[in-house]
């Protein structure tokens, strides 16, 4: 999943209900970025503090045993 904003802003989006083949109700944030969080499937992350470039989020299903994962690239572009 690729995402783009501009720094400064918050990132707010929701995340899909599949992945792969598995229904997801929520999700659990393995790999982020400072302050950024999730919640069921909505993943929030203020860029206030972030350079310019492209980062990635890595979740997985919150079950027992997830078997698949989800990457959120997001690209920061400056302001102006």
């Amino acid at each position: 999943m690729r995402v783009s904003i501009t720094t400064g802003q918050v990132l707010t989006t929701m995340l899909p209900e599949t992945v792969g083949e598995t229904a997801v109700e929520r999700y659990r944030l393995v790999e982020g970025l400072p302050f950024s969080g999730v919640a069921r499937r909505s993943l929030v992350w203020p860029t206030a503090n972030a350079d310019p470039g492209t980062y990635n989020l890595v979740l997985v299903p919150a079950t027992e045993s997830p078997s698949d994962t989800l990457v959120v690239q997001v690209q920061v572009d400056t302001n102006g």
